[in-house]
């Protein structure tokens, strides 16, 4: 008998052991239910201000199928457009070009899919976009490509330029005509592990999720500035590059285009009016997971004429020009005037006007304050560039003053 008691004393102590460790495992998921609790809490609600204006159209840029290394069909896509309200996408598979990708373009349940190719040259990856379906075996040098592309009607963007397929800088910068300022897939692999915690939030609160990978990336934002002192125009995009996780990643980076009507029905039309919107610069970046930016607006005014974002304004001698911003209505916000690359003048007024008296270019950036998810550095929205330029009718020179005005 007495060897039968000290048998069931170890079984009992392994059954204590048990019984603590489940209740240890069972406390750390509350402790971890806790924390993502907290996490989805410490999150602003998101603003609806769909309805300030309505002759504004917002997209994703730079999306991935199975026509190449993406998961996903153009359908999913399509449905993760939806979900986040989506006007436009444009497809980006790799290739020289892909014709598969090309051939997906057109309305799709209400979302204007629209498809490009993303080309690998000597240098880097390169986006390219408007171009005939008919171009085939586009050259891996990228040069080459560019004016090829160009000659046939279409632009280049350089991908992802200081990650993963770095591009190699070369003197030819003018050939391009925009770079990408940031890209969700970066930050979704830069962050690497650090994520992990944050999975769950996938199936509790995506916006949630896509927030916490965000962070600044300086470098593209600087050799933006210097590409636009050297080789003007040169136009900023934010770029999703979704390979997977469509829903979520669409939601992060969009591109936003104000619009006098809405988009035509027939699809070349409406086409069209995208991408000369997005070749010419009329149009702004912005994080929408942080907020809407509805309604945000960067424009000139010059002798009762009206010049949107990417333009260039020409002065002669005597004549003044006015910059415009609008910003959306947030709790807090700053905005940011920046001249060939330098913060000259920062606000927190929603309506400004400037005086400039100097030529170059001049954008905005604006950022969250009060409450902000975003990384402090982390501009919510980021306008394309309006150019100034002095005019000297004989020898067509660059003239400069010597100072800005804020009114």
């Amino acid at each position: 008998m007495a060897g039968s008691s000290e048998s069931r004393r170890p079984k009992k102590g392994k059954d204590q052991r048990k019984k603590f460790l489940f209740s240890l495992f069972g406390l750390l998921l509350i402790a971890y239910g806790i924390y993502l609790f907290l996490v989805i809490s410490s999150i602003p609600p998101s603003k609806d201000n769909s309805s300030v204006l309505s002759n504004e159209i917002v997209g994703a840029y730079h999306v991935h199928t199975r026509f190449s290394d993406g998961r996903g069909r153009v359908e999913d896509v399509v449905k993760a457009a939806k979900k986040n309200n989506l006007d436009f996408i444009i497809l980006t598979d790799h290739g020289h070009p892909n014709h598969a990708c090309l051939q997906s373009q057109g309305w799709r349940q209400g979302v204007l899919v629209l498809a490009g190719s993303e080309l690998s040259t000597h240098r880097g990856h390169l986006v390219a976009l408007a171009f005939p379906d008919s171009l085939k075996n586009l050259p891996r040098q990228a040069e080459e490509a560019a004016r090829l592309i160009q000659k046939n009607g279409g632009f280049t963007v350089i991908a992802h330029p200081y990650s993963k397929a770095r591009w190699s800088w070369g003197k030819e910068n003018a050939l391009y005509f925009g770079l990408e300022l940031v890209d969700a897939d970066t930050m979704l692999k830069s962050k690497g592990l650090s994520l992990l915690p944050y999975f769950p939030l996938l199936l509790i609160n995506q916006r949630a999720f896509a927030l916490k990978m965000l962070k600044p990336f300086p470098s593209p934002f600087e050799k933006w500035d210097l590409l636009n002192e050297k080789n003007p125009p040169f136009y900023g995009f934010f770029s999703c590059d979704a390979h997977v996780f469509y829903k979520t990643l669409l939601s992060l980076f969009h591109l936003r285009i104000p619009l006098e009507r809405e988009l035509p029905a027939e699809f070349q039309r409406a086409r069209q009016i995208v991408l000369e919107a997005l070749r010419s610069g009329a149009f702004y970046n912005s994080i929408d997971a942080a907020q809407p930016a509805s309604g945000f607006r960067f424009w000139a005014e010059k002798n009762q004429r009206i010049y949107p974002m990417g333009s260039l304004v020409e002065l002669k001698a005597g004549e003044t020009v006015w910059l415009r911003v609008r910003i959306p209505a947030v709790n807090s916000q700053l905005a940011a005037l920046i001249h060939n690359g330098r913060k000259i003048l920062t606000t927190s007024d929603r309506d400004i006007s400037f005086q400039p008296m100097e030529t170059g270019f001049y954008r905005i950036e604006v950022y969250l304050q009060e409450k902000s998810i975003l990384p402090p550095e982390l501009p919510w929205i980021v306008s394309n560039p309006i150019f100034l330029r002095m005019v000297n009718h004989d020898s067509h020179s660059l003239q400069s003053a010597t100072s800005v005005q804020n009114h």
